[in-house]
C-alpha cells in the first residue's frame, strides 16, 4: 500500500485527488494539507510514501515544501504536481530534491502510473518538460516562456 499525502491550496482539487486516488486499492491517501509546511508537520506525525506537491500555495510554497521534506525525510518520495512549467520552478523543484515533475493536466491513469512508479524508485518528467530540460542542458535558451 502506497501511503501519499496530498499538498495543494485549493479544497475542491484536493477532495476530488483524494476521491480519485482512493478508487486504487494499491494507493491509500494519508493526509492532505493546503501548503508545504503543513506538509512538513503532517510528515512528522504520519508514515507518508509520497507527496503529490502543488507549487503555488500561501505560507511556504511547494519548492520550500520539498526542500524541508526530503532535508528531514530524505526517503519520501516527491512528485512535483503543478500548472507551472517554467524553468525557474523546473529547476528549483527538482534541486531541491522532488523525485518527479508533472503538470495537472495529467490523465487519472497517467498520475497513479506515476504515482506507482515513483514509489519503485523511477523519477517520472513529463515528455514536454523532460524536452525544456534538455533544450536548457543543450544551452537553447528558446524555451524559457511559460507554456
Amino acid at each position: 500500500m502506497i501511503k501519499v499525502m496530498i499538498v495543494d491550496d485549493l479544497g475542491i482539487f484536493r477532495d476530488t485527488l483524494k476521491y480519485m486516488l482512493d478508487q486504487d486499492t494499491d494507493i491509500k491517501v494519508v493526509g492532505v494539507a493546503s501548503n508545504g509546511f503543513e506538509a512538513f508537520e503532517l510528515c512528522k506525525k504520519t508514515q507518508v510514501d509520497l507527496v503529490l506537491m502543488d507549487i503555488l500555495m500561501p505560507e511556504c510554497d511547494g519548492v520550500k515544501g520539498t526542500q524541508l521534506i526530503k532535508q528531514h525525510f530524505p526517503n519520501i518520495k516527491i512528485i512535483i504536481l503543478t500548472t507551472f512549467q517554467d524553468d525557474e520552478n523546473i529547476s528549483n523543484s527538482l534541486k531541491n530534491g522532488a523525485d518527479s515533475y508533472v503538470l495537472k493536466d495529467i490523465s487519472a491513469t497517467e498520475l497513479v502510473h506515476a504515482i506507482k512508479s515513483v514509489y519503485q524508485g523511477y523519477n517520472i518528467i513529463q515528455k514536454n518538460i523532460f524536452d525544456k530540460v534538455v533544450h536548457k542542458l543543450d544551452g537553447d535558451d528558446t524555451h524559457n516562456e511559460d507554456g
